[in-house]
């Protein structure tokens, strides 16, 4: 509505429309963790990015594109599903952790993305010691207590301390081992 300083004042009115014209915002994904466990086989889902858009209707695309995970696991480009891809890579020993560097990309005019740093942290797994085989030589009529060989076993855990055990073929406990 307009009104004139004339006399009489007089008033003119008219309908106004402004039509909103959408503008493209880009999608937003934050830094995120997930937990995983060292024994997962190839295809486990570990976790899923959780990514958003606030224009309606978007289609978001999950791309890697770095970090040193890139080769142990994969990400779904539609869900952003994160799978191990290479279990013989997850060793908590080794390599407690891996990231994964995410760009999330709107379908929207102009394309549009967000990046974030995806963090998996291994989960220790305990895993059995491996024995290594031996074959020992002995004269027959030893004395009790002669040394007959030793043992070796490796565990790929850290700190582990190892029992041993004659488990099997000590005939009238001929043989006795070192726990």
């Amino acid at each position: 509505q307009a009104l004139d300083n004339g006399l009489p004042a007089l008033i003119g009115s008219s309908t106004i429309t402004v039509n909103l014209t959408n503008v493209n915002e880009a999608p937003v994904v934050d830094d995120q963790t997930f937990p995983v466990a060292e024994n997962n086989s190839d295809g486990s889902v570990v976790g899923t990015i959780v990514a958003s858009d606030v224009d309606a209707g978007t289609t978001l695309t999950y791309t890697v594109t770095g970090g040193s995970g890139q080769l142990a696991f994969s990400v779904n480009s539609v869900s952003g599903q994160i799978s191990v891809a290479n279990s013989a890579a997850l060793d908590f020993e080794t390599t407690p952790s891996f990231t994964l560097n995410v760009t999330v990309t709107d379908n929207g005019t102009p394309q549009l993305s967000d990046t974030a740093v995806i963090t998996a942290n291994l989960i220790n797994v305990n895993e059995a010691p491996a024995v290594n085989a031996a074959t020992f030589s002995l004269a027959e009529n030893s004395a009790n207590g002669t040394h007959v060989g030793s043992v070796t076993a490796i565990d790929p855990d850290a700190g582990t301390i190892l029992a041993y055990s004659i488990i099997c073929g000590n005939m009238d406990g001929a043989f006795a081992i070192d726990a």
